[in-house]
C-alpha cells in the first residue's frame, strides 16, 4: 500500500525520501486500497477489467491477490517472446497465450 501519510505509524518510522527512492506502487483502476493515502514519487496506474457489475465487487477483485495486476502488466508490456500466463486467459478473459515451440512430431 501506499504509505506517505502514515510513514510515521511504522517503527522505525519510514522518512518521505526513502519511500520515494525504494518503493514502487502499482494503482490498478478501482483498487481503493492506494488511493487511501498518497502514493510516494513512482508509481503506476494500470487498467483492471474486473466487470463484477459493482463498485465493491470490482474494487475487490481489481484489489485481490495481485494476479490480475500481474497479468494486465504481462500484457501490456509484454513478455519479451515468452507467452504469458494460462491463468490470464482462464481466470480474467486475456487474450490465449500461444507456444513459443510448437511440438514436433
Amino acid at each position: 500500500p501506499n504509505a506517505m501519510l502514515s510513514r510515521s505509524a511504522f517503527d522505525p518510522p519510514l522518512e518521505a525520501t526513502a519511500l520515494d527512492e525504494l518503493t514502487f506502487n502499482i494503482v490498478p483502476d478501482y483498487d481503493v486500497v492506494p488511493r487511501c493515502d498518497d502514493v510516494a514519487q513512482n508509481f503506476q496506474k494500470t487498467r483492471c477489467l474486473a466487470n463484477t457489475g459493482t463498485f465493491l465487487g470490482d474494487a475487490v477483485a481489481c484489489h485481490g491477490t495481485g494476479k490480475r495486476t500481474l497479468c494486465e502488466l504481462l500484457i501490456q508490456c509484454g513478455t519479451n517472446n515468452r507467452p504469458a500466463l494460462c491463468e490470464c486467459h482462464y481466470e480474467f478473459g486475456y487474450p490465449q497465450p500461444t507456444p513459443k515451440y510448437k511440438n514436433i512430431g
